[in-house]
């Protein structure tokens, strides 16, 4: 009696699955990123959309990432709120 997994190996070489399976796993990636580069991932602006508009587009994102992660810091070290400290000097 032979074992199940010697039966599937004499399958897999019969119907060449593994043989064939990789090759179109990585044709298809292939083609899945030549896609992604058509379709608008690439650095080139977006149809009716100048370069200078780009520009600023991308400015404008990085202004609102850095104020929110300061805006986190500032929370962190508790600097958002006013101190419980007093303007007054003490004796």
């Amino acid at each position: 009696m032979k074992s199940i997994h010697s039966l599937a190996g004499k399958d897999l070489k019969k119907n060449g699955g593994v043989a064939i399976g990789i090759p179109m796993a990585a044709l298809g990636l292939v083609f899945l990123a030549i896609c992604l580069l058509l379709v608008g991932c690439g650095p080139y602006a977006g149809p009716g959309e100048t370069s200078a508009e780009r520009a600023l587009r991308h400015k404008r994102v990085l202004r609102v990432n850095q104020r929110g992660f300061f805006d986190d810091i500032d929370r962190v070290l508790m600097l958002d709120r006013p101190s419980g400290l007093t303007e007054n000097r003490l004796p």
